[in-house]
């Protein structure tokens, strides 16, 4: 339970921070002090674990693009096949 709690959180926060990041900074200086009921050390594992994704996220893309760009490089043209003699 406490998991599907820290997961709404922070969509409810990721969609905060995109709609208006004054309230999420604010929001998140209250948590940080120990104001708003939850531990520093839940809430200092759950930024860790979102940094943790987006890097992944974006060496995930990157690795693609690097594949995407080697495979266009080393690209063959296609052999024409030859014909085998037919046996009588």
């Amino acid at each position: 339970m406490q998991l599907v709690v820290f997961t709404i959180a922070g969509l409810v926060f990721l969609a905060l921070l995109i709609l208006d990041p004054v309230a999420v900074a604010q929001l998140g200086y209250f948590c940080a002090t120990g104001n708003c009921g939850v531990r520093s050390r839940w809430l200092a594992l759950a930024l860790a674990l979102l940094v943790i994704l987006w890097l992944a996220l974006r060496a995930h893309a990157a690795w693609r693009r690097r594949m995407a760009a080697a495979k266009a490089k080393t690209k063959r043209k296609p052999r024409k096949s030859r014909a085998k003699p037919r046996q009588p």
